[in-house]
């Protein structure tokens, strides 16, 4: 069940976006639930106690605009999809710093927002997608997003996932198979990392979120620049302006 929170305090604005929102996800058959919120304050409030997939938003709003909602909502649930749905064409670059999914113009509201939502449906479907390895001695089922990185050593392979390590018995070229539509990079011979966890990419190593750096093999480097940017855009920023 994917979540969806729409925040905007204009009730009128609000409903054309639920009433879109529905109409996608209906013609998707996904399960889904939404929630209506008319002040940034009201969807803080529920932020802790609801893991939010989507979250459509105003960003002109009274008491606290939507790019500080936004903010706050990124030290709660870091993977919360931020779409805004805004007139305000003069904040969006000062919006850009949320690194949102998407923005939408209200006076192009149903073409626009049909695209982000039957995208988003995809990538949500994607990172919770579970995945299974398994050798004779162990088996380990990880969701997308838990793996940070997959690094060969020997016969075996290490999954970091948070600050846990779990070891396999396989090669990486049957784990790179499994995992290449759904974000992961290959940087060395014997190194897969998960996009989402990129922060910095140079020539010769890869930035992790956690501070881990890891080497990219001279002869991968050019490659990993341009699948770097590519699976950022299609699992992470997806951002159209």
């Amino acid at each position: 069940m994917i979540s969806i929170a729409i925040c905007d305090d204009e009730l009128v604005q609000l409903n054309k976006i639920k009433e879109k929102t529905i109409e996608v996800f209906e013609r998707e058959n996904e399960e889904f639930v939404i929630y209506e919120y008319h002040t940034g304050n009201d969807i803080l409030e529920n932020a802790t106690s609801i893991k939010f997939d989507i979250v459509l938003l105003d960003i002109d709003m009274p008491e606290i605009n939507g790019i500080n909602v936004a903010e706050e909502l990124a030290t709660i649930n870091s993977w919360s999809n931020i779409v805004f749905v805004t007139n305000r064409a003069d904040l969006v670059f000062e919006a850009i710093r949320c690194q949102p999914y998407r923005f939408i113009r209200k006076s192009k509201l149903d073409e626009e927002l049909d695209e982000a939502i039957s995208t988003l449906i995809e990538k949500i479907l994607n990172e919770t997608y579970v995945v299974t390895f398994s050798d004779k001695y162990t088996q380990h089922i990880f969701h997308i997003l838990d793996i940070i990185y997959i690094e060969s050593k020997k016969h075996y392979l290490y999954f970091y996932v948070d600050n846990d390590e779990y070891k396999c018995r396989m090669k990486l070229s049957v784990c790179e198979n499994k995992l290449k539509e759904y974000g992961f990079i290959k940087i060395h011979g014997s190194i897969l990392v998960n996009v989402r966890y990129v922060k910095r990419v140079t020539s010769k190593e890869i930035s992790l979120t956690n501070g881990t750096i890891l080497p990219i093999s001279r002869s991968y480097a050019d490659v990993v620049k341009l699948r770097y940017m590519e699976e950022m855009e299609r699992h992470v920023n997806g951002i159209i302006l």
